[in-house]
């Protein structure tokens, strides 16, 4: 999943040292990009999170996992607001078309 969060303080991403205060991530999500939008106010970030496994691949590791964005930025950031986008955060989630329905033949 893709989110893009604003944060209201104009922290320096580039010397953002130590996210997650005391949470931290999941075993099972790894943060893939925390780096600045390229438009608008230097405020607005884009964060990429990854869940690490499949489904069936580890009995306790493969469930869904919950991330508390708010705690992982809270040493630089707070958080305004939150938009999913996609994978390469060109696009809202919501103003994407619906996944096609493939048939195996």
């Amino acid at each position: 999943a893709a989110a893009a969060a604003a944060a209201a303080r104009g922290a320096d991403v580039d010397k953002l040292d130590g996210l997650g205060g005391a949470a931290g991530l999941p075993a099972n999500v790894h943060l893939l990009t925390l780096m600045r939008a390229e438009e608008g106010d230097p405020s607005r970030l884009i964060v990429r999170l990854a869940h690490n496994f499949q489904v069936d691949e580890d009995q306790q590791l493969s469930q869904p996992a919950r991330v508390d964005l708010a705690q992982l930025l809270s040493a630089a950031y707070r958080i305004r607001g939150v938009t999913e986008l996609s994978l390469t955060a060109n696009r809202r989630k919501a103003d994407m078309p619906k996944p096609r329905a493939w048939s195996a033949e």
